[in-house]
């Protein structure tokens, strides 16, 4: 993923976008970043109770 953004870059260049200060780059950089923390937000408390169900089976 890192590496298609960087070609990207580099193929369109790294001024700003044609109709905000924003490029494509930082949008797609942008969402990329909010999924992976909504991924994060969700999956961590699923992890944490799988966890402790193992914890508590252990003892």
């Amino acid at each position: 993923m890192l590496t298609a953004l960087t070609m990207m870059m580099m193929e369109l260049g790294f001024g700003p976008g044609l109709f905000v200060s924003w490029s494509g780059i930082d949008i797609v950089a942008g969402t990329a970043g909010v999924i992976l923390t909504i991924l994060f937000i969700a999956q961590a408390p699923v992890t944490g109770r799988q966890l402790a169900r193992q914890d508590a089976r252990h003892r």
